[in-house]
């Protein structure tokens, strides 16, 4: 069973004026602990777990934000804290569509599943399991991009129906795979029987693990010196482009930007590669107000203010990304927020 959400990921310093990586003491609300009954999920639980994202809508859409934190962990129960306080002091909260359609993925080891939802827009969630139930812990992260070079590696035609691998072969009902220990294969189970493929090599498992620490590397060396490629329209180049050239954007500012990874990453099989479900947590500190990086109304929600001489702003990005056999990673899914303003 993986350690689940339990440490900071080290941070590397980046190779340019102004930006760096560190490693402080785990953010609040980012540590969970899977119980120590947590037993595999079957594709009903995870129905009725899914259908429960109604109540998180509705709690979202009246700012309850103690309901929020009741019902999420992870990403989303940090967006629950301060990100939710400001939709109370005038900040637009979340939109919250109404997803269905849903394909499950559901690891052997227990304790989280994935789920693809395929309307009104293809979305990734994942569920980790508390004490007393359920918690939408990530999601909905979009899918990126389209056509073949960006398509989802899990796409579901009816509810709960259909599993696609990245090969382009399907299975219907949910799929289930074992993929956070080497040597882990996959295994799609139906309604009718049971189907069975090789899955994920060893190899490729075990690099799964690493797919956060080579965001880190790839966004923390603006030079390329690493040897760590992305694909040219992968959303990552672009994020890294973007903390590459914030520093010298807010002149005569001073601003700095740490990446942090925020998690032990979920990993599962999916064909013969692998999806990585992780987030990144980006602190931007900037000293100055000639080029704000935050407009007036997020500073005064977050801080009653409209303008700051210093201030701290936390963003998270969420991901999921595909690890091929030939050790080939791309982004199937992003998301950012803005978690929290600070002086």
């Amino acid at each position: 069973m993986p350690r689940q959400l339990i440490a900071l990921l080290a941070g590397l310093s980046m190779a340019t004026a102004g930006c760096g990586g560190t490693a402080p003491p785990p953010a609040a609300g980012l540590t969970s602990r899977t119980p120590s009954t947590a037993q595999r999920i079957d594709e009903a639980t995870a129905a009725r777990t899914f259908a429960s994202l109604a109540g998180l809508d509705r709690a979202w859409r009246e700012r309850d934000c103690a309901a929020v934190v009741i019902a999420t962990a992870w990403v989303e129960k940090t967006l629950g804290g301060r990100a939710c306080a400001a939709t109370r002091n005038g900040r637009p909260a979340p939109s919250r569509t109404t997803y269905s359609e849903p394909a499950f993925l559901l690891p052997e080891e227990g304790g989280w599943f994935a789920a693809l939802a395929g309307e009104p827009e293809p979305a990734y969630f994942v569920f980790v399991q508390a004490r007393d139930g359920w918690r939408l812990g990530f999601g909905p992260v979009p899918l990126t991009g389209s056509g073949s070079a960006t398509s989802p590696v899990a796409t579901p035609g009816s509810a709960t129906s259909t599993v696609a691998t990245p090969g382009g072969s399907t299975s219907s009902g949910a799929t289930s795979f074992g993929a956070n220990s080497p040597g882990a294969t996959s295994s799609g189970s139906t309604s009718g029987g049971s189907t069975s493929g090789g899955g994920p090599d060893p190899a490729t498992v075990r690099r799964a693990r690493l797919v956060p620490q080579r965001h880190l590397t790839y966004l923390t060396d603006p030079a390329g010196l690493s040897g760590v490629r992305f694909p040219d329209a992968d959303p990552v180049r672009k994020l890294r482009d973007e903390l590459a050239a914030e520093p010298a954007r807010v002149r005569p500012d001073r601003l700095t930007v740490d990446v942090e990874l925020l998690d032990v990453p979920r990993t599962i099989g999916a064909g013969a590669s692998m999806l990585v479900f992780h987030t990144l947590r980006l602190t931007f500190r900037q000293r100055g107000a000639a080029h704000p990086r935050y407009g007036k109304a997020d500073l005064r929600a977050f801080t009653g203010k409209s303008e700051l001489d210093r201030l701290t702003g936390i963003e998270l990005v969420s991901l999921v990304t595909e690890l091929t056999p030939d050790n080939k990673v791309r982004t199937v899914a992003l998301r950012r927020d803005l978690a929290d303003v600070r002086p």
